[in-house]
């Protein structure tokens, strides 16, 4: 009876090691979650007109051209007021599994119809790489595009392929 008891002890250490010693956990990113992260900073530093913020999202080719830091100011000054709402919100993906790692992960999000307490209404559109392996200089966001109501544009940045 008691060399049972040891023996069922055994195998139940044995089972408790063999799962918690198991396989490693295979990385996961969640492309809604990391796109809507992304846009509700973006709309923070927007309303705030915080463009260190705004360049802290950008990646590292689009942090680097010329133009990125008069894109950024000029969309601060296109961009009027705090938001109040914002209704719409899509988030398209392309991911790259290898070996259950994630090597690229791209999204591109859209927000639109979103006000302001200065009655305006404007949407966003911007595109990123959220993993890139091959190319990490091309991880963050390399162009937005934030649309008034009049269909006038400001846009930061331009679009990075993956390679």
């Amino acid at each position: 009876m008691i060399k049972k008891k040891k023996l069922l002890i055994g195998l139940i250490l044995l089972l408790c090691i063999s799962l918690t010693t198991g396989c490693p956990k295979l990385s996961f990113i969640s492309s809604d979650k990391e796109g809507y992260e992304m846009s509700k900073d973006l709309l923070g530093y927007l309303e705030n007109d915080d463009a260190v913020g705004i360049k802290s999202m950008l990646c590292d080719i689009t942090k680097s051209s010329p133009d990125t830091d008069e894109e950024i100011l000029t969309a601060l000054e296109f961009f009027d007021g705090k938001v109040t709402s914002r209704n719409r919100e899509q988030i398209g993906s392309q991911e790259s599994v290898r070996k259950g790692e994630t090597v690229y992960l791209s999204l591109s999000s859209y927000v639109g119809d979103i006000e302001t307490d200065k009655n305006r209404t404007y949407e966003i559109k911007f595109y990123a790489q959220v993993v890139n392996a091959e190319n990490p200089n091309k991880v963050g966001i390399s162009e937005i595009i934030i649309t008034d109501e009049g269909g006038n544009e400001c846009v930061i940045g331009a679009y990075q392929e993956r390679y």
